[in-house]
């Protein structure tokens, strides 16, 4: 299982990615804000 940051400030795109990313078997973590998403990595 691939493990992918998404960065997405929009709720409803960042919905509609986690749920292709997850199809495709993937652990997805979101955040809307680049800054605190590169904090975590």
């Amino acid at each position: 299982m691939e493990k992918v940051l998404l960065i997405e400030d929009d709720p409803h795109i960042g919905e509609l990615v986690t749920i292709h990313l997850k199809d495709l078997d993937c652990s997805v973590d979101i955040e809307t804000n680049g800054t605190n998403g590169t904090k975590k990595y």
